[in-house]
């Protein structure tokens, strides 16, 4: 699989980022967060480089 963080250049590159962010909801409050947590560290990193 590849990974977004092992491409050293990623200058004039366009980045389509899909996301699955449904998260089990009980009482409109969010059980299980791993999804969220999950890719967060992926937008810091795009963030990061200003992409």
């Amino acid at each position: 699989m590849n990974y977004i963080k092992d491409h050293e250049n990623l200058n004039d590159k366009k980045i389509l980022l899909r996301l699955d962010l449904n998260v089990p909801l009980k009482n409109g409050v969010i059980t299980d967060q791993t999804r969220i947590d999950k890719i967060l560290p992926v937008i810091k990193f795009l963030l990061k480089k200003k992409l």
